[in-house]
């Protein structure tokens, strides 16, 4: 199945079905903060962390101006927002993003991960925007809107379609282009004769 066939849009259409059943919709908060480090890992917007709080549970967000983050750190850090959440009251779960940015590239090389230096001081700038966001939570609302339309993509289905479509206009311009040739010929000749 591909997203965008016809199937895919079934699938959408039978999931939007389950979901337009009226919930009582519970409150939404919304709370963020950031830092920036000296890190040679880190790029210039540091750290950003977004806390979304439904009831008791937490929803964390964490992105890294950094190229990529090394597993064991990234379960550090996830383990970490787990039990922030969990002081806090709050069942947490939450994600590490990062933004594979090229601006340390030049500096350290393409292979800088986080988590390679400095994991201590990250930690403790994560416990801080932590708290910062937590208490930062306000009551949000929100909205969305889709809308479909078709768009025709080249690729493999379209590939042998031009292809036959090319070799189809080389066959016709074998016999055309002599016949133009002969035809702009005598013509160019008539017109010669006439002067």
């Amino acid at each position: 199945m591909e997203m965008g066939s016809p199937i895919g849009f079934e699938m959408l259409d039978a999931a939007q079905r389950l979901f337009e059943r009226k919930a009582k919709g519970k409150g939404f908060r919304l709370g963020a903060a950031s830092a920036e480090l000296a890190l040679g890992t880190l790029g210039k917007n540091g750290l950003k962390l977004a806390l979304f709080e439904r009831g008791k549970k937490l929803d964390a967000l964490l992105l890294c101006d950094s190229n990529s983050v090394t597993p064991q750190f990234r379960e550090e850090l996830l383990s970490l927002l787990d039990a922030l959440g969990r002081e806090k009251g709050y069942r947490c779960t939450g994600e590490v993003m990062t933004t594979d940015t090229h601006q340390i590239n030049s500096v350290k090389g393409v292979l800088n991960p986080l988590g390679i230096e400095g994991r201590g001081e990250i930690a403790l700038a994560v416990r801080r925007l932590f708290y910062e966001a937590s208490g930062r939570l306000e009551e949000v609302r929100f909205g969305c809107a889709s809308e479909r339309f078709r768009v025709n993509v080249f690729g493999s289905g379209q590939s042998i379609e031009i292809a036959s479509t090319i070799n189809a206009v080389v066959a016709v311009m074998k016999l055309a282009l002599p016949l133009i040739i002969v035809g702009s010929i005598l013509v160019l000749l008539w017109a010669l004769s006439k002067m």
